[in-house]
């Protein structure tokens, strides 16, 4: 009976978490645009950074994980490709969604609700919170349980990281993601412009396939 009890109230705090976090994306102030991208990865990677410096949103930036509690949105003009809604959602770690806390249910929630894609934020830096593994531990879960089609992963603190670090990186995400992923940094603005780039690519993909020009 006590494992009832306990597997009752822990059910039941998952769906309370996800009844809150629903109510907030639904009362969230600006979601409309050409596309929406969820910029995600663990905590303290550096999402807010990357939103405050694509777009005029201006998160709280601490260097503590878990700063980023609630969804933050901000918009990117790209001319001819429209509007781009950003949203920095709170840092997951490495757990089932059974185990996550309120912050990172609304994450994950903001991802399966809101996102025709993902930016997804590596830091591979000594000082990182979190170590490789776990970080592509984050993603593959991610991608693999809400099945998303659109992903750009990025590398981000590279101003801060060994250039050897960063192309053994860059390697082993390759053979993990399929993807190429692109070393930028946050704070400096290097390589945010082959960012929008992939953007853009993922706009005109969206287009086409609702058959628009």
């Amino acid at each position: 009976l006590g494992t009832l009890l306990s597997v009752y109230k822990r059910k039941s705090r998952i769906i309370e978490n996800i009844r809150k976090t629903l109510f907030e994306i639904y009362r969230l102030p600006d979601v409309s645009g050409d596309l929406v991208i969820v910029i995600t990865g663990m905590p303290q990677v550096g999402k807010s950074t990357l939103l405050s410096k694509l777009t005029k949103a201006k998160p709280e930036i601490s260097p503590y994980p878990f700063t980023t509690k609630n969804i933050i949105v901000g918009h990117l003009d790209i001319g001819e490709y429209g509007r781009v809604v950003l949203v920095d959602a709170p840092g997951l770690l490495d757990r089932s969604f059974d185990e996550m806390n309120i912050i990172e249910t609304r994450a994950v929630l903001a991802i399966k609700y809101l996102a025709d894609g993902i930016i997804y934020l590596f830091d591979i830096n000594p000082s990182s919170y979190y170590t490789f593994d776990e970080q592509i531990r984050v993603y593959e879960s991610i991608v693999n349980t809400l099945n998303i089609r659109n992903k750009i992963v990025a590398i981000n603190k590279i101003d801060t990281t060994p250039p050897d670090a960063v192309e053994l990186a860059i390697n082993l995400l390759r053979e993990k993601t399929g993807l190429e992923p692109i070393p930028i940094s946050a704070l400096t603005g290097f390589n945010l412009d082959k960012l929008v780039e992939k953007i853009k690519e993922i706009i005109v993909e969206k287009r086409s396939s609702l058959g628009l020009q």
